[in-house]
């Protein structure tokens, strides 16, 4: 009996309505965990790209100037989101914490004033109105905006778009009950969105628009332009005018709508055919226009619900034009600007606001014409499959989103060792020498990756560690690359129980620690990998040799830091070092070079962010006008210098696949340096190469078998050693 009473009960649940509702839910909250987890692992404590400014305005103390916050960010003046910055950099020792958490609340709160604005006034009955707000929670929760929430940075879009959606509440608030609390709600949610991001100002012309839309009373309407002509004209006081393609831009009407779909297809449009942008982008539009004017048509439009949806995506409407005046290159045809993971969470929005309104207004015209509720289930059904197949393509274009926070996590590990690879830190800003000398303030100040404990155990001696060595360790080190002033270490290690804090520990003889690695939570980005280095065990480490070393010993920190155990393995430390970038050296005398017809003289893509370059006259390339050609090249023998070392520049393109240079003994063939290749590296690097005694004569053997894009090699005469 018991049983058939819980059947009973059960079954009512159990209806093709609840089933697709639930289903729902689950998506909605595999969406979220998956966010989470991502926002988790690409964690990084070392700003990226734009967080530098953060570093450089707020992280010395002593050097504070209150004016900073006035200071622009290109056409943008960001007071509130830098509030938070400095708040975490002065009391949470820049660790950025703060502006992530605050970040996640501000994406997640426009879902939630979503659902409050849909749950106020009931305006869709439900099954109908709890489908709407589950497809837009699938489409906000979408993995591919955890990269905005894990970017510091980028609170200032998700700021932005909270106190947007927020001040269109307040206002139709405001002209239900009149109140002047609502007023000023509505003032201080546009100065916010004004000072958050420049678009913001756009609120300004939505929200009086829409204050005379819904006749509220003309000294309200008053003082909602003052303060749009206040706070908008204080914004341009000492404002710098930067060069802008708009005027250009306008010109080009077709390009220009193509670059508009291509932003309102995002986030399904990245990772399609450029066309299929176009198309899911226009029908983006299209749907809301249609929503929109039925809405109008049928008097809804006024409503809570119609002014937060409808405006909203107004303002999404009015900044991707603001972006397609300012941000679309024309030589860019597959329009890379429009669909940039920075901007993605606007256009994601965008479709949570379609989802809510085609739902509505089919409910809206089911309910009026008698027709059955459940053609608005059909419509959200239909949303949910379409949603669906977009997002199963959608692995690449994420995980090349994360390529910056996995660079990060990798340079933290670099300059917590002491080392600097100009290559690396050109990955989390342009300016190598910029983060050279704002990594020291953050360490001199013991803020971001050197907040208190961050790097304790570096030159620590190993006995002070406690040793288990019962238990066998598998690893591997793959590759060992000389970068300036140390070593960066490629290896894997099968050892599910690492920790977060240093996993891979380099040990030199006298039992000191040398360095350590660790494994990038977001993963190996792709030009660090290898057959021999599987993504999911790899780790990279460094190690400075400022305390010069011929073997480094490998040890593995498990049972969270309790144990530390031995691989049975040791690391040779190579000979040759590389030098920082340079070109005062006088070149060898007496090089012949031996080219094949592929390889000519400054055969090579010169690039300003190549760094110094030695004088074209001694430069030999593979690239030759194309990067599909290949041959080699070498030198005659010619004469060990006296000096027992040589100096010897090197280029490559992006891609290093087939390239090889190799410093060998001319009469034996013995190679004395094989210089090792990663992709990426494209400043020019300098090899400081030993000259073993009983090398009488030596000779430069290069090599390119790369047929691919960006795939040459380009080497430069021999120096003199200092």
């Amino acid at each position: 009996m018991l049983l058939k009473g819980a059947a009973a009960r059960v079954k009512p649940l159990l209806n093709p309505r609840n089933l697709f509702l639930l289903l729902l839910a689950a998506w909605a909250m595999f969406n979220l965990a998956q966010t989470i987890h991502f926002v988790w692992n690409d964690y990084s404590q070392l700003p990226v790209e734009d967080y530098w400014r953060i570093v450089q305005l707020w992280s010395n103390p002593h050097a504070i100037r209150w004016t900073n916050f006035w200071e622009q960010h290109n056409e943008h003046r960001i007071i509130f989101p830098e509030l938070v910055h400095v708040t975490d950099m002065l009391l949470l020792h820049g660790r950025m914490y703060l502006p992530i958490a605050v970040s996640g609340l501000c994406y997640l709160g426009i879902w939630c004033v979503l659902a409050f604005t849909v749950y106020s006034q009931k305006m869709i009955a439900w099954p109908a109105r709890e489908a709407a707000l589950l497809l837009a929670a699938v489409i906000i929760a979408w993995k591919g905006c955890s990269t905005v929430i894990a970017t510091p940075f980028q609170l200032q879009f998700t700021m932005l778009q909270l106190f947007s959606v927020l001040s269109l509440l307040f206002l139709s608030l405001l002209a239900e009950t009149t109140w002047s609390r609502y007023l000023a709600a509505v003032v201080a949610c546009g100065v916010v969105c004004t000072y958050s991001s420049g678009n913001g100002m756009l609120m300004w012309v939505i929200l009086i628009a829409a204050a005379i839309f819904l006749k509220i009373s003309f000294r309200q309407i008053l003082i909602l332009t003052a303060a749009a002509a206040l706070f908008t004209g204080a914004y341009f006081f000492h404002y710098r005018f930067l060069p802008s393609p708009i005027k250009t831009n306008i010109r080009h009407p077709l390009q220009a709508a193509a670059f508009l779909c291509s932003y309102f297809s995002m986030p399904f449009g990245g990772y399609g055919l450029r066309t299929f942008g176009f198309k899911v982008g226009a029908a983006n539009l299209l749907c809301m226009t249609a929503c929109a004017v039925l809405a109008f048509r049928r008097g809804l439009l006024k409503s809570r619900l119609g002014i937060v949806v409808f405006g909203s995506y107004l303002f999404v409407l009015l900044s991707a034009l603001l972006t397609t005046a300012g941000r679309m290159d024309l030589n860019d045809h597959l329009f890379a600007q429009a669909k940039a993971w920075r901007y993605v969470t606007m256009p994601t929005a965008s479709w949570a606001l379609l989802a809510i309104a085609l739902v509505w207004i089919i409910a809206s015209l089911c309910s009026r014409t008698g027709l059955s509720p459940d053609w608005s289930l059909l419509a959200a059904l239909g949303l949910a499959v379409c949603f669906f197949l977009g997002f199963r393509n959608d692995a690449a274009w994420v995980e090349g989103t994360r390529l910056d926070l996995a660079n990060a996590q990798i340079a933290a590990t670099m300059l917590r060792n002491g080392v600097f690879d100009p290559n690396q830190a050109r990955t989390i800003f342009p300016d190598a020498e910029f983060v050279r000398v704002y990594s020291q303030v953050l360490r001199e100040f013991r803020k971001s990756i050197y907040a208190p404990g961050q790097d304790k155990w570096i030159g620590g001696d190993l006995n002070s560690l406690p040793l288990f060595d019962k238990q066998r360790v598998y690893a591997k080190i793959t590759r060992v690359v000389p970068v300036p002033g140390g070593l960066e270490i490629f290896g894997w290690a099968d050892v599910n129980t690492l920790t977060d804090d240093h996993e891979i520990l380099f040990v030199d003889a006298s039992n000191v620690i040398a360095g350590f690695g660790r494994r990038p939570a977001a993963g190996l980005p792709e030009s660090l990998g290898g057959w021999d280095t599987p993504n999911p065990l790899a780790f990279v480490g460094y190690v400075s040799l400022a305390r010069p070393a011929d073997k480094l010993s490998l040890y593995v920190r498990t049972y969270h830091g309790k144990d530390v155990q031995p691989v049975g393995q040791t690391i040779t430390v190579p000979s040759f070092t590389q030098l920082e970038t340079g070109t005062d050296s006088a070149p060898l005398p007496d090089i012949s070079w031996i080219p094949d017809p592929n390889w000519t003289l400054n055969g090579y893509q010169p690039d300003p962010e190549n760094g110094p370059a030695p004088p074209a006259s001694r430069i030999y390339g593979s690239w030759s006008g194309a990067a599909a050609k290949t041959g080699t090249m070498h030198t005659a023998p010619f004469p060990a210098p006296a000096s027992g070392c040589l100096v010897l520049p090197v280029l490559q393109g992006t891609a290093s696949y087939g390239q090889s240079v190799q410093v060998r003994d001319a009469d034996t063939s013995q190679i004395i340096a094989d210089i090792p290749f990663l992709d990426g590296r494209t400043i020019w690097q300098r090899w400081r190469i030993p000259i073993p005694a009983s090398a009488k004569n030596i000779a430069i053997f290069a090599d390119d078998e790369g047929t691919g894009p960006n795939q040459w090699v380009a080497v430069a005469a021999p120096e003199q050693c200092k």
